[in-house]
């Protein structure tokens, strides 16, 4: 249910694209959900978690503290843009997080924030509770001529999504009120070869590869995709271009990499279903990441104003 509720001015760090001999140089403000702009935009948003979606717990992740809106999972960004889209704002794209890398604009050091979905297969093997939101996403797409698999999946940036209300066909939320995504019209989906599992090393989440080991007990797993330069970032996806990653740098039982060169960044991935994707605590690149519906106080929801021309005298 869209309100008539209108937000306060929204006032971001400027953003200025550098320029290219295809194109001018493009202005936008960037910034986080902050000051009286993201007190506002939270209640909101609180509203409609209530009103429309019964209080799903998925979406009431958010919350003001210390100045700004703290917590974030790709329900909650879709959502967000559901509300900031009445006001001309969107949230950011993975391309757009990476632009403010290269210039400094804002400091995500230490926090991290969800861009996009990555579906590689219908039947999710690590997470089956994805499994129905997988396949409703795969359905979508293949409505629309659009191929997938391990080999190659797709990138949906989650400002092409709307959340909608779907009973009994997603395990999230309570008293049987359920998620899931819809396509929209204007939806872009990028093949992402880039995001296939490679055969570098395994990472147990949670628990060390020695207990694993020794436990025997099946759990998700996350690759290491490889590493990459902030260099060589496709503009238009804000994915890596080409993985740089050696082999001998990596611990055999932990599975971590000993090091990267400088300037490097890792990029995780994982096999099956479907996960989100976006910036981690050290601005490496997690595309593995299958619990769709966490959240925690270091999650931030970033918003960009429109881009226009900008014009030097």
């Amino acid at each position: 249910m869209e309100t008539n509720t209108k937000l306060p001015r929204f006032n971001g760090k400027t953003l200025v694209e550098i320029p290219s001999i295809f194109r001018p140089p493009m202005v936008s403000q960037i910034g986080f959900l902050e000051g009286d702009f993201g007190e506002a935009f939270l209640k909101e948003y609180q509203g409609r978690v209530k009103t429309d979606y019964n209080g799903n717990s998925v979406l009431d992740v958010l919350k003001y503290e210390d100045g700004v809106v703290k917590g974030s999972n790709p329900f909650a960004v879709v959502l967000a843009n559901q509300i900031l889209r009445q006001e001309g704002l969107r949230t950011a794209t993975q391309a757009d997080l990476e632009k403010v890398l290269r210039t400094g604009a804002l400091n995500f050091k230490g926090t991290y924030q969800n861009t996009s979905l990555v579906l590689r297969t219908e039947e999710d093997n690590d997470y089956d509770k994805n499994t129905p939101l997988a396949k409703n996403l795969a359905k979508q797409l293949k409505a629309r001529g659009i191929k997938f698999g391990p080999e190659n999946p797709v990138m949906i940036p989650l400002t092409g999504l709307e959340i909608e209300t779907a009973e009994r066909v997603h395990g999230l939320g309570f008293g049987g009120f359920c998620l899931t995504f819809r396509l929209r019209e204007d939806a872009e989906v990028y093949e992402a070869p880039i995001l296939a599992n490679k055969d570098y090393c395994v990472i147990l989440h949670g628990e060390d590869a020695e207990d694993e080991l020794h436990v025997n007990r099946p759990r998700p797993m996350l690759k290491i995709g490889g590493g990459f330069d902030s260099k060589d970032i496709d503009e238009k996806t804000g994915l890596p271009k080409k993985l740089d990653f050696d082999l001998k740098d990596i611990y055999e039982i932990r599975g971590h990499p000993k090091k990267l060169d400088t300037g490097k960044r890792t990029l995780y991935t994982r096999n099956s279903g479907l996960s989100d994707l976006g910036l981690d605590h050290d601005l490496d690149l997690n595309s593995g990441n299958w619990c769709l519906d966490g959240s925690n106080v270091d999650g931030r929801v970033v918003v960009v104003g429109a881009e226009k021309n900008k014009v030097f005298n």
